[in-house]
């Protein structure tokens, strides 16, 4: 995964699971917010799932936030990383809203953050 990769929508299902484990193994560092983006890479492809269709740039900038909060969270300002991970929310209105998809982000029910 990552930008240039072939992909297909049939990829989306790993893209999930991959989302899913992250949720499990940032949960004892909750403060880092990959909780947070793992959270938003699922609801993406959740969104796609339901479209029939992705757009791979999208899931390149939830990897991309995923791979810097994993590198460098721990020296990123909070609030930079709560931007980082708002942002992240903002794509997957915008992917659902262009798509006509009903998504909820107000609220992540894993770390229970308003987003």
């Amino acid at each position: 995964y990552g930008a240039g990769s072939a992909r297909s929508l049939d990829e989306v299902d790993r893209v999930f699971e991959i989302g899913s484990d992250l949720i499990d193994c940032a949960a004892c560092v909750p403060e880092l917010q990959i909780e947070g983006a793992a959270h938003s890479l699922c609801k993406l492809v959740d969104t796609y799932r339901d479209a029939g269709r992705a757009d791979w740039q999208a899931v390149d900038v939830h990897i991309e936030v995923l791979k810097f909060l994993r590198a460098a969270g721990a020296e990123t300002p909070a609030a930079a990383r709560e931007k980082m991970v708002g942002g992240l929310r903002k794509v997957v209105t915008r992917v659902a809203r262009a798509l006509g998809v009903d998504v909820d982000t107000s609220s992540d029910p894993v770390s229970g953050l308003s987003l």
